[in-house]
Parts: C-alpha cells; sequence; structure tokens
C-alpha cells in the first residue's frame, strides 16, 4: 500500500513540475535556441560576404545584421534582462 501511495505522489509532484515549468516557460531550451539564432545569424553573414554585391552594400546588412536585437517574448523566457537585450553583432 505505501508503494502505491509512493508512486502516486511522485506521479502527481511529477505532473505538477511539469505544469510549472509550462506556465513560467521554463521548459524552453535556452541554450540550444541561443545555438539555433547563433546558427541562422552566421548563416546570413555568410550568405552576405559570399554575395556579389560591393564592400560597402555587405558592410551596410552587416550593420544591419548585427543592430537586431535577439529577444523573447516575456511570457516564453525568464532570462535575466541583460540577456534579453543582448545583441549579435558578426563584426
Amino acid at each position: 500500500m505505501d508503494v502505491e501511495k509512493l508512486a502516486t505522489h511522485k506521479e502527481l509532484r511529477r505532473k505538477l513540475e511539469l505544469e510549472n515549468a509550462i506556465t513560467t516557460g521554463s521548459v524552453l531550451n535556452r541554450a540550444e535556441l541561443a545555438k539555433g539564432l547563433a546558427a541562422i545569424a552566421d548563416a546570413m553573414v555568410s550568405r552576405i560576404m559570399a554575395s556579389e554585391l560591393s564592400r560597402s552594400a555587405k558592410q551596410d546588412l552587416l550593420t544591419e545584421l548585427s543592430s537586431i536585437p535577439i529577444t523573447l517574448a516575456h511570457s516564453q523566457s525568464r532570462l535575466p534582462q541583460a540577456m534579453k537585450s543582448a545583441h549579435y553583432s558578426p563584426l
């Protein structure tokens, strides 16, 4: 009987932990998200640099890309404020 109660309590605890994680947005894997966003930015920089655009046009595009803040909606993120205003700068 005690083993069944313990198993039920563990199951209930896990269910509540998962519900809380979803509610607070902590199910978002920040490290994987950051790696994905960095890969996208790197691919864009690579395409820009490989293009036949003039040097000034490339510089303008890279400057524009580096000025885009990487932010997440508050409801989806619990990142510290300093991380929310981080910028990607490929230059």
